[in-house]
């Protein structure tokens, strides 16, 4: 399995340098018990939420589904339980009521119903003004005046080190007499980031390839020359919330 993980990192890379399918996403709206989200086939759940109104996980990086009722579609409580303090006496504070739970496999993604965020079970990335999600399987981001394109790929390597030998791998691969590879260190996402860039006569590809939370992720940028030098995709990029 981790091969063929692999192998689909490495044809994105590929079709980096073709053209990026534009697909649908799910939206999220929000509702008094947590965050109301559609699946693919339109059926409605109700997530619980922090207190800063964030989607929970659990340890398998699960959303955390409230359970209804079938008719009223009101949250189904469990016993109201009384607060205690830390011997487990009963306190005089207001009970707190639980509701019923189930876990519910983190989508592709998820958009927020006025269309600022995008988040998987890995990372939380806020839309900038002027882009527009268009991605399905992975979360793409595209500047609508110029058509730049930021895709960002949780990818099954043991470390960075690992998925940029793969990156310069498909290097090899690409013929063309025109094209021009340079690699560099930058600080990305409060982390040491590999930062690649293929160069197409001034069209430009960017790769970054870090690590956060145990997780390594391709972070693959595109631009035309007329706008490449206009377009601060690393600004954009440190406002992703690795989870």
């Amino acid at each position: 399995m981790k091969n063929l993980l692999k192998k689909s990192s490495a044809s994105a890379i590929l079709l980096l340098f073709a053209a990026l399918f534009v697909l649908a996403a799910c939206e999220k709206k929000s509702s008094k018990y947590g965050v109301l989200y559609v699946d693919s086939i339109g059926m409605t759940h109700v997530l619980a939420t922090d207190e800063n109104g964030s989607t929970i996980q659990d340890a398998n990086g699960n959303l955390v589904e409230i359970l209804t009722d079938d008719k009223s579609k009101q949250p189904l409580t469990m016993t109201e339980v009384s607060a205690t303090d830390e011997d487990g006496s009963e306190v005089s504070a207001e009970p707190k009521t639980k509701y019923q739970s189930s876990p519910l496999t983190f989508p592709h993604m998820i958009t927020d119903k006025n269309g600022k965020t995008v988040e998987n079970r890995y990372y939380k990335m806020p839309i900038p003004d002027g882009w527009e999600q268009i991605g399905s399987v992975a979360i793409i981001l595209r500047q609508k005046d110029t058509e730049c394109q930021i895709e960002v790929q949780h990818v099954e390597y043991e470390d960075a080190e690992e998925s940029l030998k793969e990156v310069e791998a498909v290097k090899e691969k690409l013929t063309d007499d025109e094209l021009k590879f340079t690699k560099d260190t930058v600080k990305l996402c409060g982390t040491d980031a590999y930062k690649c860039v293929y160069d197409f006569n001034g069209n430009k590809r960017y790769i970054y390839i870090l690590e956060k939370n145990g997780n390594v992720f391709n972070i693959l940028c595109s631009a035309k020359s007329e706008y490449d030098k206009a377009t601060d995709f690393e600004s954009i990029l440190n406002s992703i919330e690795f989870k």
